[in-house]
């Protein structure tokens, strides 16, 4: 289910990188005003394999301009989910284009920690051979 989810996600990273920033409508049809009276824009999301992999990528979505991240995280998974830690990890950063408030991304991990999950595994029912 979170491949197909992932899968679905990175075509609409896809499409938004590849038609520009998108202006987030209302029902009506006029675009959303946000806190700072600028219309809303659509948040853009960087999965790489390194942090820096993901400042590149929102460097090259912004055209060299400046970026306000706004939420960062780091995944421990295996070679296709993360639904089981592993030894591969990866990181994504939301952002959009504009000015930036100047903090950077601290990635916090969110995936399932490996230690819960070997204990839930010793948990689990012997089956006698």
């Amino acid at each position: 289910m979170r491949v197909i989810a992932l899968a679905m996600m990175s075509l609409l990273i896809c499409a938004t990188a590849a038609f520009g920033e998108q202006q987030i409508v209302g029902p009506s049809g006029t675009p959303l005003i946000g806190p700072s009276g600028k219309p809303l824009a659509s948040a853009l999301v960087a999965r790489c394999k390194l942090p820096t992999g993901c400042y590149e990528q929102a460097t090259g979505d912004c055209k060299g301009g400046s970026y306000q991240i706004l939420d960062s995280e780091s995944h421990a998974g295996g070679l296709f989910a993360d639904q089981f830690p592993g030894p591969l990890v990866w990181y994504a950063m939301s952002y959009v284009c504009g000015p930036s408030d100047g903090r950077l991304a601290d990635f916090p991990f969110r995936g399932v920690p490996t230690s819960a999950w070997y204990d839930h595994l010793r948990q689990l029912p012997r089956v006698p051979y």
